[in-house]
Protein backbone atom coordinates (compact mmCIF):
# COMPACT_ATOMS: atom_id res chain seq x y z
CA UNK A 1 0.00 0.00 0.00
CA UNK A 2 1.35 3.46 -0.88
CA UNK A 3 1.81 5.91 1.89
CA UNK A 4 -0.88 8.56 2.03
CA UNK A 5 0.38 11.94 0.96
CA UNK A 6 0.08 14.68 3.63
CA UNK A 7 -2.55 17.34 3.10
CA UNK A 8 -0.90 20.41 1.58
CA UNK A 9 -2.66 23.66 0.68
CA UNK A 10 -1.59 25.87 -2.23
CA UNK A 11 -0.63 28.57 0.28
CA UNK A 12 1.79 26.14 1.96
CA UNK A 13 4.08 25.89 -1.08
CA UNK A 14 7.58 27.22 -0.32
CA UNK A 15 9.56 29.57 -2.59
CA UNK A 16 6.42 30.94 -4.24
CA UNK A 17 8.28 33.81 -5.91
CA UNK A 18 10.79 31.51 -7.61
CA UNK A 19 8.03 29.07 -8.54
CA UNK A 20 5.97 31.89 -10.08
CA UNK A 21 8.88 32.84 -12.37
CA UNK A 22 9.29 29.21 -13.44
CA UNK A 23 5.54 29.08 -14.17
CA UNK A 24 5.86 32.18 -16.35
CA UNK A 25 8.68 30.52 -18.28
CA UNK A 26 6.54 27.40 -18.73
CA UNK A 27 3.54 29.52 -19.79
CA UNK A 28 5.57 31.26 -22.50
CA UNK A 29 6.39 28.01 -24.33
CA UNK A 30 2.85 26.92 -25.33
CA UNK A 31 1.99 30.57 -25.99
CA UNK A 32 4.64 30.63 -28.71
CA UNK A 33 3.81 27.16 -30.04
CA UNK A 34 0.01 27.38 -30.17
CA UNK A 35 0.08 30.95 -31.44
CA UNK A 36 2.10 29.99 -34.51
CA UNK A 37 -0.01 26.89 -35.17
CA UNK A 38 -3.15 29.05 -35.23
CA UNK A 39 -2.17 31.04 -38.32
CA UNK A 40 0.71 29.09 -39.89
CA UNK A 41 -1.53 27.58 -42.61
CA UNK A 42 -2.70 31.00 -43.77
CA UNK A 43 0.77 32.51 -43.44
CA UNK A 44 2.28 29.83 -45.67
CA UNK A 45 -0.62 30.21 -48.07
CA UNK A 46 0.05 33.95 -48.27
CA UNK A 47 3.71 33.27 -49.12
CA UNK A 48 2.72 31.19 -52.17
CA UNK A 49 -1.01 31.31 -53.07
CA UNK A 50 -0.43 28.86 -55.95
CA UNK A 51 0.23 25.94 -53.58
CA UNK A 52 -2.69 23.51 -53.09
CA UNK A 53 -4.02 23.01 -49.52
CA UNK A 54 -2.54 19.51 -49.12
CA UNK A 55 0.96 20.85 -49.88
CA UNK A 56 0.50 23.65 -47.34
CA UNK A 57 -0.60 21.12 -44.70
CA UNK A 58 2.51 19.08 -45.49
CA UNK A 59 4.73 22.17 -45.18
CA UNK A 60 3.16 23.11 -41.84
CA UNK A 61 3.77 19.56 -40.56
CA UNK A 62 7.36 19.77 -41.80
CA UNK A 63 7.94 22.91 -39.73
CA UNK A 64 6.82 21.10 -36.59
CA UNK A 65 8.90 18.04 -37.47
CA UNK A 66 12.03 20.14 -37.96
CA UNK A 67 11.50 21.80 -34.58
CA UNK A 68 11.01 18.57 -32.62
CA UNK A 69 13.90 16.78 -34.34
CA UNK A 70 16.30 19.65 -33.66
CA UNK A 71 15.10 19.78 -30.07
CA UNK A 72 15.63 16.06 -29.60
CA UNK A 73 19.11 16.09 -31.15
CA UNK A 74 20.42 18.78 -28.78
CA UNK A 75 18.52 17.80 -25.61
CA UNK A 76 21.31 15.70 -24.11
CA UNK A 77 23.89 18.43 -24.84
CA UNK A 78 21.82 21.00 -22.97
CA UNK A 79 21.36 18.51 -20.14
CA UNK A 80 25.13 18.04 -19.88
CA UNK A 81 25.66 21.82 -19.78
CA UNK A 82 22.92 22.20 -17.17
CA UNK A 83 24.55 19.59 -14.92
CA UNK A 84 27.98 21.21 -15.29
CA UNK A 85 29.13 23.74 -12.64
CA UNK A 86 30.36 25.93 -15.52
CA UNK A 87 26.86 26.08 -16.99
CA UNK A 88 23.83 25.55 -14.80
CA UNK A 89 20.06 25.42 -15.18
CA UNK A 90 19.52 29.15 -15.46
CA UNK A 91 21.97 29.60 -18.35
CA UNK A 92 20.28 26.87 -20.42
CA UNK A 93 16.83 28.26 -19.64
CA UNK A 94 17.90 31.78 -20.64
CA UNK A 95 19.30 30.51 -23.93
CA UNK A 96 16.05 28.70 -24.69
CA UNK A 97 13.86 31.70 -23.81
CA UNK A 98 16.09 34.02 -25.81
CA UNK A 99 15.90 31.69 -28.78
CA UNK A 100 12.10 31.50 -28.49
CA UNK A 101 11.84 35.30 -28.39
CA UNK A 102 14.05 35.91 -31.42
CA UNK A 103 12.66 33.07 -33.55
CA UNK A 104 9.01 33.88 -32.80
CA UNK A 105 9.59 37.53 -33.62
CA UNK A 106 11.42 36.63 -36.84
CA UNK A 107 8.69 34.18 -37.88
CA UNK A 108 6.24 37.05 -38.29
CA UNK A 109 8.49 38.61 -40.94
CA UNK A 110 9.35 35.61 -43.14
CA UNK A 111 9.12 36.08 -46.90
CA UNK A 112 9.64 32.48 -48.08
CA UNK A 113 9.34 28.93 -46.77
CA UNK A 114 13.09 28.38 -46.48
CA UNK A 115 13.36 31.16 -43.91
CA UNK A 116 10.61 29.48 -41.88
CA UNK A 117 12.52 26.18 -41.93
CA UNK A 118 15.75 27.82 -40.73
CA UNK A 119 13.96 29.72 -37.96
CA UNK A 120 12.19 26.63 -36.61
CA UNK A 121 15.41 24.61 -36.86
CA UNK A 122 17.37 27.14 -34.81
CA UNK A 123 14.56 27.52 -32.27
CA UNK A 124 14.38 23.78 -31.72
CA UNK A 125 18.15 23.44 -31.44
CA UNK A 126 18.47 25.99 -28.61
CA UNK A 127 15.26 25.03 -26.82
CA UNK A 128 15.88 22.89 -23.75
CA UNK A 129 13.30 24.76 -21.70
CA UNK A 130 10.89 21.96 -20.80
CA UNK A 131 13.60 19.77 -19.28
CA UNK A 132 15.17 22.69 -17.40
CA UNK A 133 11.84 23.88 -16.01
CA UNK A 134 11.04 20.41 -14.64
CA UNK A 135 14.54 20.14 -13.19
CA UNK A 136 14.32 23.53 -11.48
CA UNK A 137 10.87 22.81 -10.03
CA UNK A 138 12.23 19.71 -8.29
CA UNK A 139 15.17 21.73 -6.91
CA UNK A 140 13.13 24.75 -5.83
CA UNK A 141 10.57 22.46 -4.17
CA UNK A 142 12.76 19.82 -2.54
CA UNK A 143 10.30 18.33 -0.05
CA UNK A 144 8.35 15.44 -1.56
CA UNK A 145 5.06 16.42 0.11
CA UNK A 146 4.96 19.67 -1.90
CA UNK A 147 6.04 18.28 -5.27
CA UNK A 148 2.63 17.01 -6.40
CA UNK A 149 1.16 20.51 -6.27
CA UNK A 150 4.30 22.14 -7.66
CA UNK A 151 4.50 19.86 -10.70
CA UNK A 152 0.77 20.10 -11.46
CA UNK A 153 1.25 23.85 -12.00
CA UNK A 154 3.20 23.10 -15.19
CA UNK A 155 0.36 21.41 -17.15
CA UNK A 156 -2.06 24.00 -15.74
CA UNK A 157 0.12 26.75 -17.25
CA UNK A 158 0.14 24.82 -20.52
CA UNK A 159 -3.65 24.45 -20.59
CA UNK A 160 -4.26 28.13 -19.82
CA UNK A 161 -1.87 29.14 -22.60
CA UNK A 162 -3.37 26.60 -25.02
CA UNK A 163 -6.85 28.07 -24.46
CA UNK A 164 -6.04 31.78 -24.52
CA UNK A 165 -3.16 32.03 -26.99
CA UNK A 166 -4.97 30.75 -30.13
CA UNK A 167 -7.87 33.12 -29.53
CA UNK A 168 -5.63 36.18 -29.11
CA UNK A 169 -3.41 35.14 -32.02
CA UNK A 170 -6.45 34.66 -34.26
CA UNK A 171 -7.83 38.10 -33.39
CA UNK A 172 -4.48 39.80 -33.99
CA UNK A 173 -4.01 37.92 -37.26
CA UNK A 174 -7.38 39.20 -38.46
CA UNK A 175 -6.36 42.75 -37.56
CA UNK A 176 -3.16 42.43 -39.58
CA UNK A 177 -4.68 40.75 -42.63
CA UNK A 178 -7.58 43.23 -42.83
CA UNK A 179 -5.45 46.34 -42.30
CA UNK A 180 -4.75 48.78 -45.15
CA UNK A 181 -1.42 49.92 -43.71
CA UNK A 182 1.57 49.21 -46.01
CA UNK A 183 3.46 47.51 -43.17
CA UNK A 184 0.70 44.98 -42.54
CA UNK A 185 0.22 44.41 -46.27
CA UNK A 186 3.82 43.25 -46.42
CA UNK A 187 3.85 41.43 -43.06
CA UNK A 188 0.20 40.58 -42.26
CA UNK A 189 1.09 38.10 -39.51
CA UNK A 190 3.67 40.21 -37.70
CA UNK A 191 1.22 41.39 -35.02
CA UNK A 192 0.52 37.97 -33.42
CA UNK A 193 4.23 37.14 -33.71
CA UNK A 194 5.17 40.33 -31.85
CA UNK A 195 2.57 39.62 -29.15
CA UNK A 196 3.82 36.05 -28.61
CA UNK A 197 7.45 37.16 -28.65
CA UNK A 198 6.70 39.76 -25.98
CA UNK A 199 5.55 36.99 -23.61
CA UNK A 200 8.81 35.11 -24.21
CA UNK A 201 10.75 38.35 -23.65
CA UNK A 202 8.94 38.99 -20.37
CA UNK A 203 9.79 35.48 -19.21
CA UNK A 204 13.43 36.00 -20.23
CA UNK A 205 13.70 39.25 -18.25
CA UNK A 206 12.11 37.80 -15.12
CA UNK A 207 14.39 34.77 -15.26
CA UNK A 208 17.49 36.90 -15.86
CA UNK A 209 16.84 39.45 -13.10
CA UNK A 210 14.98 37.46 -10.43
CA UNK A 211 15.38 33.68 -10.81
CA UNK A 212 18.12 32.08 -8.71
CA UNK A 213 20.33 29.27 -9.98
CA UNK A 214 19.33 25.90 -8.49
CA UNK A 215 22.40 23.82 -9.42
CA UNK A 216 24.20 22.99 -6.19
CA UNK A 217 27.63 24.13 -7.40
CA UNK A 218 26.76 26.65 -10.13
CA UNK A 219 24.56 28.71 -7.79
CA UNK A 220 27.67 30.08 -6.06
CA UNK A 221 28.86 31.76 -9.26
CA UNK A 222 28.47 35.47 -9.89
CA UNK A 223 25.01 36.18 -11.36
CA UNK A 224 24.88 39.53 -13.22
CA UNK A 225 21.08 39.57 -13.36
CA UNK A 226 20.62 39.12 -9.62
CA UNK A 227 23.42 41.62 -8.92
CA UNK A 228 21.77 44.29 -11.09
CA UNK A 229 18.32 43.72 -9.60
CA UNK A 230 19.64 43.76 -6.01
CA UNK A 231 21.59 46.97 -6.71
CA UNK A 232 18.51 48.67 -8.12
CA UNK A 233 16.43 47.46 -5.16
CA UNK A 234 19.02 48.79 -2.71
CA UNK A 235 19.05 52.21 -4.42
CA UNK A 236 15.24 52.35 -4.30
CA UNK A 237 15.18 51.46 -0.59
CA UNK A 238 17.75 54.11 0.34
CA UNK A 239 16.04 57.04 2.03
CA UNK A 240 17.27 60.56 1.10
CA UNK A 241 16.75 61.76 4.69
CA UNK A 242 19.01 59.07 6.13
CA UNK A 243 21.99 60.50 8.04
CA UNK A 244 25.27 59.52 6.32
CA UNK A 245 27.20 59.42 9.64
CA UNK A 246 26.38 58.57 13.24
CA UNK A 247 28.27 58.14 16.50
CA UNK A 248 29.51 54.57 16.94
CA UNK A 249 29.13 53.27 20.49
CA UNK A 250 31.52 50.85 22.18
CA UNK A 251 28.82 48.16 22.18
CA UNK A 252 28.47 48.40 18.37
CA UNK A 253 32.26 48.13 17.98
CA UNK A 254 32.29 44.99 20.13
CA UNK A 255 29.43 43.48 18.13
CA UNK A 256 31.24 44.20 14.85
CA UNK A 257 34.44 42.56 16.10
CA UNK A 258 32.50 39.46 17.16
CA UNK A 259 30.77 39.39 13.76
CA UNK A 260 34.14 39.78 11.97
CA UNK A 261 35.62 36.83 13.89
CA UNK A 262 32.49 34.79 13.08
CA UNK A 263 32.83 35.59 9.38
CA UNK A 264 36.50 34.47 9.45
CA UNK A 265 35.50 31.14 10.99
CA UNK A 266 32.71 30.74 8.41
CA UNK A 267 35.07 31.50 5.51
CA UNK A 268 37.58 28.95 6.84
CA UNK A 269 34.88 26.28 6.95
CA UNK A 270 33.76 27.13 3.42
CA UNK A 271 37.33 26.84 2.15
CA UNK A 272 37.61 23.42 3.76
CA UNK A 273 34.38 22.32 2.06
CA UNK A 274 35.61 23.47 -1.33
CA UNK A 275 38.59 21.17 -1.03
CA UNK A 276 36.21 18.20 -1.37
CA UNK A 277 35.03 18.37 -4.96
CA UNK A 278 31.70 16.68 -5.46
CA UNK A 279 31.56 13.80 -7.90
CA UNK A 280 29.24 13.80 -10.88
CA UNK A 281 27.48 10.62 -11.92
CA UNK A 282 29.06 9.39 -15.18
CA UNK A 283 26.80 8.93 -18.19
CA UNK A 284 27.35 5.15 -18.29
CA UNK A 285 25.70 4.82 -14.86
CA UNK A 286 22.76 7.07 -15.64
CA UNK A 287 20.54 4.50 -17.32
CA UNK A 288 19.35 2.34 -14.46
CA UNK A 289 16.66 -0.28 -15.00
CA UNK A 290 14.01 1.86 -13.33
CA UNK A 291 14.92 4.96 -15.34
CA UNK A 292 14.86 3.03 -18.64
CA UNK A 293 11.41 1.58 -17.90
CA UNK A 294 10.14 5.00 -16.82
CA UNK A 295 11.50 6.67 -19.97
CA UNK A 296 9.97 3.96 -22.17
CA UNK A 297 6.54 4.50 -20.62
CA UNK A 298 7.03 8.28 -20.85
CA UNK A 299 7.97 8.07 -24.54
CA UNK A 300 4.89 5.97 -25.29
CA UNK A 301 2.67 8.48 -23.49
CA UNK A 302 4.10 11.51 -25.28
CA UNK A 303 3.80 9.69 -28.61
CA UNK A 304 0.15 8.72 -28.30
CA UNK A 305 -0.86 12.11 -26.85
CA UNK A 306 0.80 13.76 -29.87
CA UNK A 307 -1.14 11.41 -32.17
CA UNK A 308 -4.37 12.26 -30.38
CA UNK A 309 -3.77 16.00 -30.71
CA UNK A 310 -3.14 15.57 -34.44
CA UNK A 311 -5.69 12.87 -35.30
CA UNK A 312 -8.67 14.03 -33.23
CA UNK A 313 -9.42 17.28 -35.14
CA UNK A 314 -8.70 15.52 -38.44
CA UNK A 315 -11.12 12.70 -37.55
CA UNK A 316 -13.84 15.19 -36.58
CA UNK A 317 -13.30 17.11 -39.85
CA UNK A 318 -13.04 14.05 -42.12
CA UNK A 319 -16.13 14.01 -44.40
CA UNK A 320 -18.91 11.55 -43.64
CA UNK A 321 -18.98 8.63 -46.06
CA UNK A 322 -22.03 8.32 -48.33
CA UNK A 323 -24.42 5.40 -47.55
CA UNK A 324 -23.15 3.36 -50.50
CA UNK A 325 -19.49 3.96 -49.46
CA UNK A 326 -19.78 3.59 -45.69
CA UNK A 327 -19.45 -0.23 -45.71
CA UNK A 328 -20.64 -0.42 -42.11
CA UNK A 329 -20.00 -3.96 -40.87
CA UNK A 330 -19.58 -3.77 -37.14
CA UNK A 331 -17.54 -4.19 -35.08
CA UNK A 332 -14.53 -3.08 -37.16
CA UNK A 333 -15.42 -2.33 -40.78
CA UNK A 334 -16.61 1.26 -41.42
CA UNK A 335 -15.12 4.38 -42.96
CA UNK A 336 -15.38 8.15 -42.70
CA UNK A 337 -15.26 10.77 -39.95
CA UNK A 338 -17.85 13.16 -38.59
CA UNK A 339 -17.59 15.92 -41.24
CA UNK A 340 -17.82 18.74 -38.68
CA UNK A 341 -17.08 22.37 -39.58
CA UNK A 342 -14.24 24.27 -37.96
CA UNK A 343 -16.36 26.02 -35.32
CA UNK A 344 -17.74 22.74 -33.95
CA UNK A 345 -14.28 21.17 -33.92
CA UNK A 346 -13.12 24.18 -31.89
CA UNK A 347 -15.96 23.62 -29.41
CA UNK A 348 -14.78 20.06 -28.75
CA UNK A 349 -11.19 21.25 -28.27
CA UNK A 350 -12.24 24.05 -25.93
CA UNK A 351 -14.28 21.60 -23.86
CA UNK A 352 -11.16 19.48 -23.30
CA UNK A 353 -9.13 22.46 -22.09
CA UNK A 354 -11.90 23.82 -19.88
CA UNK A 355 -12.37 20.41 -18.26
CA UNK A 356 -8.64 19.79 -17.78
CA UNK A 357 -7.83 22.90 -15.72
CA UNK A 358 -10.22 22.30 -12.76
CA UNK A 359 -9.35 18.59 -12.76
CA UNK A 360 -5.67 19.40 -12.35
CA UNK A 361 -6.11 22.35 -10.02
CA UNK A 362 -8.63 20.85 -7.60
CA UNK A 363 -8.70 17.11 -8.19
CA UNK A 364 -5.10 16.03 -8.69
CA UNK A 365 -3.78 16.67 -5.18
CA UNK A 366 -6.80 14.93 -3.64
CA UNK A 367 -6.27 11.82 -5.73
CA UNK A 368 -2.53 11.80 -4.98
CA UNK A 369 -3.27 12.09 -1.28
CA UNK A 370 -5.57 9.07 -1.46
CA UNK A 371 -3.70 6.77 -3.85
CA UNK A 372 -0.10 7.95 -3.87
CA UNK A 373 1.93 8.96 -6.92
CA UNK A 374 2.71 5.53 -8.37
CA UNK A 375 -0.77 4.05 -7.99
CA UNK A 376 -2.36 7.19 -9.46
CA UNK A 377 -0.14 6.88 -12.51
CA UNK A 378 -0.86 3.20 -12.99
CA UNK A 379 -4.61 3.63 -12.47
CA UNK A 380 -5.15 6.44 -14.95
CA UNK A 381 -2.86 4.94 -17.58
CA UNK A 382 -5.61 2.36 -18.05
CA UNK A 383 -7.98 4.99 -19.36
CA UNK A 384 -5.99 5.57 -22.57
CA UNK A 385 -6.57 2.10 -24.12
CA UNK A 386 -10.30 2.46 -23.52
CA UNK A 387 -10.67 5.97 -24.95
CA UNK A 388 -8.67 5.15 -28.09
CA UNK A 389 -10.70 1.99 -28.64
CA UNK A 390 -14.08 3.79 -28.52
CA UNK A 391 -13.22 6.98 -30.46
CA UNK A 392 -13.63 5.48 -33.98
CA UNK A 393 -17.21 4.47 -33.15
CA UNK A 394 -18.21 8.14 -32.99
CA UNK A 395 -18.64 7.98 -36.77
CA UNK A 396 -21.39 5.33 -36.45
CA UNK A 397 -23.28 6.85 -33.49
CA UNK A 398 -26.92 7.63 -34.51
CA UNK A 399 -27.09 11.13 -36.00
CA UNK A 400 -29.95 13.58 -36.42
CA UNK A 401 -28.89 14.13 -40.05
CA UNK A 402 -28.60 11.32 -42.64
CA UNK A 403 -25.40 10.51 -44.52
CA UNK A 404 -23.44 12.20 -46.06
CA UNK A 405 -24.40 15.28 -44.00
CA UNK A 406 -22.16 16.13 -41.02
CA UNK A 407 -22.88 14.06 -37.93
CA UNK A 408 -24.91 16.00 -35.38
CA UNK A 409 -27.50 15.64 -32.67
CA UNK A 410 -27.71 14.72 -28.98
CA UNK A 411 -26.17 11.25 -29.17
CA UNK A 412 -23.25 12.42 -31.31
CA UNK A 413 -22.33 15.24 -28.95
CA UNK A 414 -22.89 13.06 -25.88
CA UNK A 415 -20.44 10.53 -27.32
CA UNK A 416 -17.92 13.29 -28.15
CA UNK A 417 -18.09 14.74 -24.63
CA UNK A 418 -17.78 11.25 -23.12
CA UNK A 419 -14.64 10.53 -25.17
CA UNK A 420 -13.14 13.95 -24.36
CA UNK A 421 -13.96 13.62 -20.66
CA UNK A 422 -12.38 10.14 -20.50
CA UNK A 423 -9.28 11.46 -22.29
CA UNK A 424 -8.93 14.47 -20.01
CA UNK A 425 -9.47 12.42 -16.84
CA UNK A 426 -6.73 10.04 -17.94
CA UNK A 427 -4.29 12.74 -19.10
CA UNK A 428 -4.89 15.17 -16.22
CA UNK A 429 -3.75 12.60 -13.66
CA UNK A 430 -1.34 10.37 -15.60
CA UNK A 431 0.77 13.07 -17.30
CA UNK A 432 1.84 15.07 -14.19
CA UNK A 433 2.38 11.84 -12.26
CA UNK A 434 4.64 10.65 -15.09
CA UNK A 435 6.69 13.86 -14.83
CA UNK A 436 7.17 13.47 -11.07
CA UNK A 437 8.09 9.77 -11.39
CA UNK A 438 10.62 10.61 -14.11
CA UNK A 439 12.12 13.26 -11.85
CA UNK A 440 12.37 10.81 -8.95
CA UNK A 441 13.79 8.07 -11.20
CA UNK A 442 16.98 10.13 -11.63
CA UNK A 443 19.67 7.93 -10.06
CA UNK A 444 21.65 10.84 -8.59
CA UNK A 445 21.11 14.59 -7.95
CA UNK A 446 24.07 15.43 -10.22
CA UNK A 447 22.27 13.70 -13.12
CA UNK A 448 18.91 15.45 -12.75
CA UNK A 449 19.36 17.78 -15.71
CA UNK A 450 20.56 14.94 -17.95
CA UNK A 451 17.62 12.81 -16.82
CA UNK A 452 15.03 15.37 -17.91
CA UNK A 453 16.97 16.18 -21.08
CA UNK A 454 17.16 12.49 -22.01
CA UNK A 455 13.43 12.23 -21.41
CA UNK A 456 12.92 15.24 -23.67
CA UNK A 457 15.07 13.62 -26.37
CA UNK A 458 13.02 10.41 -26.23
CA UNK A 459 9.76 12.37 -26.20
CA UNK A 460 10.83 14.54 -29.14
CA UNK A 461 11.51 11.41 -31.16
CA UNK A 462 8.15 9.81 -30.35
CA UNK A 463 6.28 13.10 -30.88
CA UNK A 464 7.88 13.33 -34.33
CA UNK A 465 7.48 9.74 -35.51
CA UNK A 466 4.10 8.83 -34.00
CA UNK A 467 1.88 11.37 -35.84
CA UNK A 468 3.53 10.50 -39.15
CA UNK A 469 2.94 6.77 -38.60
CA UNK A 470 -0.64 7.41 -37.44
CA UNK A 471 -1.33 9.48 -40.57
CA UNK A 472 -0.10 6.63 -42.78
CA UNK A 473 -2.25 4.10 -40.91
CA UNK A 474 -5.25 6.44 -41.14
CA UNK A 475 -4.87 6.74 -44.92
CA UNK A 476 -4.42 2.99 -45.30
CA UNK A 477 -7.35 2.18 -43.02
CA UNK A 478 -9.68 4.63 -44.78
CA UNK A 479 -8.76 3.15 -48.16
CA UNK A 480 -9.46 -0.40 -46.92
CA UNK A 481 -12.68 0.21 -45.00
CA UNK A 482 -11.14 0.36 -41.48
CA UNK A 483 -11.01 4.02 -40.40
CA UNK A 484 -10.41 3.03 -36.79
CA UNK A 485 -7.11 1.27 -37.57
CA UNK A 486 -4.73 3.93 -36.13
CA UNK A 487 -6.89 4.37 -33.04
CA UNK A 488 -6.96 0.65 -32.29
CA UNK A 489 -3.22 0.31 -32.89
CA UNK A 490 -2.69 3.18 -30.46
CA UNK A 491 -4.94 1.42 -27.93
CA UNK A 492 -2.68 -1.62 -28.15
CA UNK A 493 0.47 0.48 -27.72
CA UNK A 494 -0.91 2.11 -24.57
CA UNK A 495 -1.57 -1.36 -23.12
CA UNK A 496 2.20 -1.94 -23.43
CA UNK A 497 2.77 1.20 -21.33
CA UNK A 498 0.36 -0.13 -18.71
CA UNK A 499 2.33 -3.38 -18.56
CA UNK A 500 5.65 -1.53 -18.28
CA UNK A 501 4.28 0.51 -15.38
CA UNK A 502 4.01 -2.65 -13.27
CA UNK A 503 7.84 -2.87 -13.12
CA UNK A 504 8.41 0.83 -12.37
CA UNK A 505 8.94 1.87 -8.76
CA UNK A 506 8.91 5.35 -7.27
CA UNK A 507 12.50 6.40 -6.77
CA UNK A 508 13.97 8.96 -4.40
CA UNK A 509 16.28 10.73 -6.87
CA UNK A 510 19.34 9.23 -5.19
CA UNK A 511 19.39 5.55 -6.11
CA UNK A 512 23.19 5.55 -6.62
CA UNK A 513 25.61 6.72 -3.92
CA UNK A 514 29.01 8.25 -4.70
CA UNK A 515 31.99 8.68 -2.38
CA UNK A 516 31.48 12.43 -1.93
CA UNK A 517 27.85 11.79 -0.95
CA UNK A 518 29.08 9.91 2.09
CA UNK A 519 31.42 12.77 3.03
CA UNK A 520 28.52 15.23 2.76
CA UNK A 521 26.42 13.10 5.09
CA UNK A 522 29.22 13.02 7.65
Amino acid sequence: MPEAQPDVAWSDLPNKGQLAIICLARFSQPVVRTSISTYVFYQLQALDPSKPPDVIVRDAALLQTVFTLAQGCTAVLWGHLADSPRGGRKLVLLMGLGGSFLSTLAFGFITDFRQAIVIRLVEGAVNGNTAMIRTMVSEVIKERRYQAKAFILMPICYNVAAITSPVIAGLLANVGTNSDLPFFRRFPYSLPAIASASVALAAFLFVFFKLKETHEEARHKYDPGLHISSTIAALCRRSPKQQPYSVVTQQEMDEESVQFVGEEVEMDSLNEQKEVKKQTLPLRRLFTRNLCLTLAAYGIMEGHVAVYNTLWPSFLSDPVAAPQDAHVQLPFRFVGGLGMPVDKVAISLAFAGILGIPLQFFGYSRVIKRLGMLKTWRTFLRGFPLVYFVIPYLSVVPSSSPRPAPRDGFWVWAAIFFAQALMMFSASFAVPSQIVLTNNASPHPSALGRTHSTAEMVNSFTRTVSPIAAGLFYSYGSAHGVTGLPWWIMSGVTIIACILSLWVFEGNGHEIRLETDESDEE
